[in-house]
């Protein structure tokens, strides 16, 4: 039977690659695992994946130098751990690119993902289509409920969204947490379905409560402890 490549995409590969050869800007999101002094200073960074290692060392210096504001403890600021995600532009130049940062948000990170099941009828049809959820998580990452919402363009059918709950209940999550305790909480997670070869899905999404974009890979908190202080800037 032939076999039909279904792709999710979550985070994007081999930027710099892509960046060298695109004609128009090309957005990516870098994640590191960061923690937070009581006094809002970084006192550790580390990539929290293996992809775009040369983009991570372009921005790492600058992101050493942003304040934050910590989570709290009985009212009083304390060290705390989350993780930091970056939006970066590539802008393609002759030769390669000139990156700019785009934002930063911090909170939960990506744990463990489970690919979804690709509904079969949406395969023959060639059908995608890009799903927001909000997901509730414990302070161990573990996925408490999955609601499908707005805010995904183009809209996905019910075949595609219900298979987006089954995976997601699935997942695990890297809460922030406080002196080795995690915290629950709740976010916005995009999934875009799209099947090659076939017609092209570009996947957008625009969250509910600010009318936020947010990128494919990319995670936002609802209510994260920690917050960035400095307006990020390339």
């Amino acid at each position: 039977m032939k076999r039909v490549l279904a792709s999710l995409t979550l985070l994007l590969a081999a930027a710099c690659a892509l960046a060298d050869e695109a004609s128009a800007p090309v957005e990516v999101s870098l994640s590191w695992r960061a923690s937070v002094g009581a006094d809002g200073q970084l006192t550790a960074l580390a990539p929290a994946d293996e992809l775009n290692a040369e983009l991570y060392k372009r921005f790492e210096a600058d992101v050493r130098t942003w304040r934050f504001t910590p989570g709290k403890v009985n009212g009083v600021p304390a060290a705390t751990d989350t993780t930091l995600t970056v939006g970066i532009r590539l802008n393609p130049v002759p030769g390669g690119f000139r990156p700019e940062i785009l934002d930063a948000q911090t909170g939960v990170g990506y744990g463990k993902m489970v690919a979804p099941t690709y509904p079969e009828g949406a395969l023959k049809s060639r059908r995608g289509g890009a799903v927001l959820s909000r997901v509730t998580f414990d302070g161990q990452g573990d996925v408490q409920e999955v609601e499908t919402i707005d805010g995904g363009f183009p809209e996905a059918g019910g075949d595609l969204k219900r298979a987006a709950r089954v995976a997601l209940r699935r997942w695990k999550f890297h809460p922030e947490s406080i002196g080795g305790r995690g915290y629950g909480g709740t976010a916005f997670v995009p999934i875009c379905f799209s099947v090659s070869p076939g017609p092209e899905t570009p996947c957008r999404y625009v969250t509910p409560l600010t009318n936020q974009k947010l990128r494919n890979g990319s995670l936002l908190a609802v209510d994260p402890l920690v917050h960035v202080e400095r307006t990020p800037a390339s």
